[in-house]
């Protein structure tokens, strides 16, 4: 008799979200698309053509079909996808849940606390990428729907058949998503095992159990044939291993070997990380508002769990079968990978914790079971599944913060480029020198810093506001750079590879950007001036001679739709006025020039990095506002050091370029009188 109390029916559903929501959704105004996201992004741009082609390169064509509709639902809307990947996630822990409450109808508490595992499990830790992974929660969806319908088949004689068609249906729309979790597929014998009359003769439990599981088992071993013998995706990496043909013995104690400590990673290792002396530096306000967020929950969890638990029957019997239904997930889960001859120990972490996937019911569910069996007190009981809760969902906010930054500095670049460069030509290099990352620690985060390729993808689908379906040939790249000495600019042929594009051009096609934001500079096309400098990095100085800012087109060439979904922002700041200032500068736009910096001090923005008054001070010489120019100029001499070293240089141009007159020149020579350019 399944229990209909209102703290079951409606609170545990509710505390699923909840709990989610803490782990994944309080950043989701401040998150964005990051490293892998920006493959979804530029394909999805190229329609169901371009969505196509990446599928058949990583090897699930198959999973397109959810893709498809789902971009044209929700666009490129950064906190869109976050929040539907976590509706979706939502959704598949309470299809878990309502699987185990079918088998388990009085087992409440342990019911919610192994689905609340499942939910917030800290082994995994790409959530952060809602469009590479909202698929797998969509395919756990479908599955333990369908499991839940093979149990009412099981459980309701009179409407077995419909149930039964149901699940195949259901099962089928599983194989056509990600084989990430098909192997969890293994459950449902033993999910059919327990929903059986308890006093059945286990013979004849056997025999129905082959039988409901024969059409379920065939989709499963069919797709799992088609997908390792007859389709070959174009990654190689994601093809099966030849040692799975040559030779299986050794194959497989290979995967033997490798299971026990990617089994202790899942269960055990992945929890190190929830706990660290530093979490308890109370002097942070961070920590100490994630520990006061652990003591809410405390208080709100407890008062659901001990509702639930005068609900609950305690029994020895149900830890042995949580094991049971368990060992499948966890022991086969992780097969997709093996066959590829991944494993979660050799694999770099974050990157790691999607092989885990499969193995998370499993992991949830042995938990649990030996929480049950290890702590005998109830109160006990309720205190550690909190207390695990809580660790688990702060180390999905810490994460998340470190994330954060990383999109912060990574959409603030993107967002500048675009004001300062309406239009590329095609073929151009981008090399972008940083001196200095985010600090974010020993942070999993730090890896979204690195990879070229996913910024050259969001510069290409930033920058094609018309992007054919079928090209392959990307039009610009990216390039980090850092270090003392860089040769860049050596006029030689450039070519990259990566997934199904390619990228060809040459050193000298390039534009070389300056971005160290931790300063509060903002992003500099570098030219040939910077040379003056001497507060710049010699780096800089000796490539500036190098740079041109020819590749740079004067209309404005982007995908203005996708800009905008991406980043909605009306908020003009600081470096939006510089950039348009600069860029007005490059086209001799004076009266363009002045209009900025009226609207910068009408906005009370300013900034405290000298040089970035150089645009204004340029517009207002060429508008003959003497005074203007020269006040500036006293200005950014003062907010940086050694300004006198570019700001010669520019009146020096300025006298050139602009017609005498005593005004003019009274000014310039209070103004190098001012700046000691005799001493230069």
């Amino acid at each position: 008799m399944i229990e209909n109390n209102k703290w079951i029916v409606w609170g545990t559903p509710l505390m699923f979200l909840i709990i989610l929501f803490l782990s994944f959704g309080l950043m989701i105004p401040w998150l964005g698309h990051e490293f892998d996201e920006w493959h979804f992004v530029y394909y999805a741009t190229r329609g169901a053509q371009g969505l196509t082609d990446i599928f058949n390169y990583d090897g699930h064509p198959q999973a397109v079909w959810s893709y498809v509709p789902s971009f044209n639902l929700l666009g490129y809307n950064p906190a869109a996808w976050h929040l539907y990947s976590l509706l979706w996630r939502w959704l598949a822990v309470l299809s878990f849940w309502l699987c185990l409450r079918r088998i388990w109808p009085h087992y409440h508490r342990q019911t919610f606390f192994v689905s609340a595992l499942f939910a917030i499990h800290p082994v995994f830790t790409l959530q952060i990428f809602p469009i590479s992974f909202y698929e797998i929660w969509l395919g756990y969806v479908l599955l333990f729907s369908s499991f839940f319908f093979t149990i009412l088949a099981v459980q309701d004689i009179k409407r077995s058949r419909i149930f039964a068609v149901i699940s195949i249906g259901l099962a089928l729309g599983h194989a056509f998503t990600s084989e990430y979790t098909w192997f969890v597929e293994l459950m449902r014998p033993v999910l059919i095992w327990l929903a059986l009359p308890s006093d059945e003769r286990p013979m004849n439990k056997f025999v129905h159990v082959a039988k409901t599981w024969i059409p379920t088992c065939a989709i499963f071993v069919s797709s799992v044939a088609w997908r390792g013998f007859f389709y070959v995706p174009l990654r190689k990496s994601f093809q099966v291993q030849s040692d799975v043909f040559v030779d299986p013995v050794k194959t497989i104690f290979v995967w033997m070997i490798n299971f026990l400590p990617d089994a202790s990673i899942v269960l055990i290792t992945s929890w190190y990380k929830t706990f660290s002396s530093e979490y308890m530096y109370l002097a942070r306000p961070f920590n100490l508002a994630l520990i006061l967020l652990v003591v809410l929950l405390l208080i709100c969890g407890s008062i659901y769990l001990r509702r639930v638990d005068r609900l609950s029957r305690c029994s020895e019997q149900w830890a042995s079968q949580a094991v049971l239904l368990g060992l499948p997930s966890l022991l086969f889960g992780i097969l997709p990978f093996y066959i590829a001859s991944y494993s979660i120990q050799w694999t770099e972490p974050p990157y790691n914790s999607r092989l885990a996937l499969g193995m998370l019911p499993g992991a949830a569910l042995i938990s649990a079971a030996v929480i049950e069996r290890i702590i005998s007190k109830q109160n006990q009981k309720i205190f550690m599944i909190l207390m695990i809760l809580g660790a688990a969902i702060t180390w999905h906010i810490r994460y998340t913060n470190d994330y954060r930054k990383v999109w912060e500095y990574q959409s603030n670049f993107l967002q500048q480029l675009t004001w300062r460069v309406p239009g590329i030509e095609k073929n151009t290099a981008l090399y972008v020198w940083q001196p200095s990352l985010p600090n974010i620690g020993n942070s999993e985060a730090n890896f979204a810093f690195y990879g070229d390729f996913s910024l050259s993808l969001a510069i290409n689908s930033l920058y094609e506001p018309n992007p054919i379906s079928s090209e392959n040939r990307l039009s610009y790249w990216y390039y980090f750079v850092s270090g003392e000495s860089v040769a860049v600019l050596d006029n030689s042929p450039l070519r990259v590879e990566h997934a199904t594009t390619f990228f060809e051009g040459n050193s000298t096609d390039s534009l070389f950007f300056y971005y160290d934001p931790r300063n509060d500079r903002c992003l500099r096309l570098v030219t040939p001036e910077d040379r003056f400098y001497k507060q710049y990095p010699e780096t800089i100085k000796e490539i500036a001679l190098q740079t041109t800012v020819d590749r740079i087109l004067p209309e404005t060439r982007q995908n203005i739709n996708l800009r905008n979904e991406i980043f909605n922002s009306g908020k003009k700041t600081w470096c939006y006025f510089y950039q348009k200032a600069e860029l007005a500068r490059q086209y001799q736009q004076w009266d363009e020039i002045k209009l900025l910096w009226n609207s910068a001090v009408s906005n009370n923005l300013q900034t405290t990095i000298g040089v970035e008054y150089i645009p204004f001070i340029d517009g207002f010489a060429h508008l003959s506002d003497w005074q203007a120019a020269a006040e500036l100029t006293i200005s950014a001499s003062n907010l940086s050091k050694a300004m006198n070293s570019i700001l010669c240089p520019l009146w020096s141009s300025i006298e050139q370029s602009t017609l005498s007159s005593g005004a003019r020149d009274e000014t310039i020579r209070q103004v190098e009188m001012e700046l000691e350019c005799a001493n230069q």
